[in-house]
């Protein structure tokens, strides 16, 4: 590809592998790209075309940044677990992208970020409130227990009540009982809608291991 892109910063927190992949991706795409492995951004990379790792390997939040000032100019790279810092980053002008979808997901977005006209306020409004939804179900997720863990994560795998009762040598009112507490904590109604919150605001490994792995989440949770 012609190298007639723009210049790019990449900045991640130390020992990240997103970081440098990013950095690769978009040199490979044409862009000027840069690499910063650092505990804190310098702001005066903030002030021109960057994208800012927010999370190490494990999902902790690593980076840190300027508490004040525009980053119009950054992308935000980070996942529900640091979600409440994307909601800040992004009230301050930043685009904020999940770093669980693919790689070549986030370089695409990453140049539409760069490349094209800023989002309206009603767009910004609108993104606000959808990253707020993720917060609250996170937080609704990190309030299952052990036992109704194990149990979404059979229905994610699509196992009925019965099903799972043969399975935890548990009866079926046991199971049911902790469908209901499920769908109570995740503010949800049907074992469908606890699956999609599931799907798109959980941060636990197996969940996303397992598409890779041409597997079912949950499938060797029997």
């Amino acid at each position: 590809m012609e190298n007639s892109r723009p210049s790019i910063t990449v900045i991640a927190p130390h020992g990240t592998a997103l970081g440098p992949a990013l950095h690769a991706g978009l040199v490979a795409r044409g862009w000027t790209a840069d690499l910063h492995t650092v505990s804190r951004a310098d702001p005066t990379h903030l002030r021109t075309r960057a994208v800012v790792v927010i999370e190490d390997d494990d999902g902790n939040p690593r980076m840190g940044l300027p508490t004040s000032g525009s980053l119009t100019t950054c992308v935000c790279v980070g996942s529900v677990r640091s979600v409440s810092v994307l909601l800040t980053l992004h009230g301050r002008g930043a685009t904020v992208l999940n770093q669980s979808a693919s790689l070549l997901s986030l370089l695409r977005l990453v140049e539409r970020a760069h490349l094209t006209p800023g989002r309206t306020e009603h767009e910004a409004v609108a993104f606000s409130r959808t990253l707020q939804r993720r917060r609250d179900e996170s937080a609704g997720l990190g309030r299952l227990t052990a036992a109704e863990s194990g149990i979404l994560r059979g229905m994610i795998a699509g196992f009925s009540a019965a099903q799972m009762s043969n399975q935890r040598y548990l009866s079926t009112h046991t199971i049911r009982s902790h469908i209901k507490s499920i769908l109570t904590k995740l503010q949800v109604r049907s074992q469908l809608e606890a699956v999609a919150v599931a799907r798109r605001s959980g941060h636990m490994t197996w969940l996303h291991d397992a598409p890779a792995q041409f597997t079912n989440s949950g499938e060797d949770d029997t």
